[in-house]
């Protein structure tokens, strides 16, 4: 079986800028800052995978979905997966109750409805965190697999009590997310972070049942320089030989057939 690379790329817009600090919904330079990831680095991020012929997952705050709605289109018409980042960008585990928290996930669901036309199939949270409410409320809700863990290399089945589908856990790491070397240190060189992604990805392939998750924001990767450096990436990836880049809900289905738990 191919080695598996997702490139997902969360598309927090003005929502990430205002859920870091609600203030910024007054300042009109934080916003464009937001902005700068729907309106001018996404585009060449879909160029880019067309380029590459990468299938990608891009996770929208229902937010974004509903201010830019045609950028967040575009991306299901290319045939990426839009999938589930809140809806104002807000930590589960922020919200006073379970019935706020549920709120908030059916006002995403209905927000990239709205935009591409389709029932998003997975979550990641805000911030990579949960309530403890959110791994039950996925199944609920009807959710096939969550991106939010950091205990393993590879997919696994979540373990839950109750009726509803098997959820799948598709694992990140802060070491696979550009915001701590970009977004935290702007100055950071481009081609240093594709020397780390690379190492880990060569790393990951050898060992078994793991996966290449890649966390982007276009707001972020989408400066030249660094977007320059992620087209070198996902060349050298795909010239690796023995790998094939998927959409995390794709992952997900295979994960499922190959616990027989579907």
């Amino acid at each position: 079986m191919p080695f598996p690379i997702c490139l997902t790329f969360d598309v927090d817009a003005e929502a990430g800028v205002i859920g870091r600090d609600a203030q910024n919904a007054e300042r009109p330079v934080a916003l464009s800052a937001g902005r700068y990831g729907p309106q001018t680095a996404l585009p060449h991020i879909l160029d880019l995978l067309d380029k590459h012929d990468a299938r990608a997952t891009f996770f929208v705050p229902g937010w974004t979905a509903d201010h830019h709605r045609e950028a967040i289109a575009e991306c299901a018409r290319r045939g990426h997966e839009v999938a589930h980042h809140g809806y104002h960008h807000v930590r589960p585990d922020s919200f006073s109750t379970a019935r706020a928290e549920r709120d908030e996930l059916e006002r995403g669901i209905e927000a990239i409805e709205r935009a591409t036309g389709q029932r998003p199939a997975g979550y990641r949270s805000p911030a990579w965190e949960l309530s403890r409410y959110t791994l039950r409320m996925l199944v609920d809700l009807g959710f096939r697999y969550s991106s939010n863990m950091m205990d393993a290399d590879g997919p696994y089945l979540h373990r839950l009590d109750g009726d509803g589908g098997p959820l799948v856990e598709l694992p990140v790491s802060w070491t696979l997310d550009d915001w701590p070397f970009f977004g935290a240190r702007p100055e950071t060189p481009p081609n240093r972070v594709g020397e780390v992604w690379y190492g880990e990805f060569a790393a990951l392939r050898e060992r078994e049942s793991a996966a290449f998750v890649l966390t982007m924001h276009p707001e972020v990767i989408g400066r030249p320089g660094r977007l320059a450096m992620l087209d070198r990436l996902v060349g050298h990836l795909r010239d690796s030989g023995g790998v094939e880049f998927l959409r995390c809900v794709d992952l997900a289905a295979a994960t499922v057939q190959a616990a027989g738990a579907g």
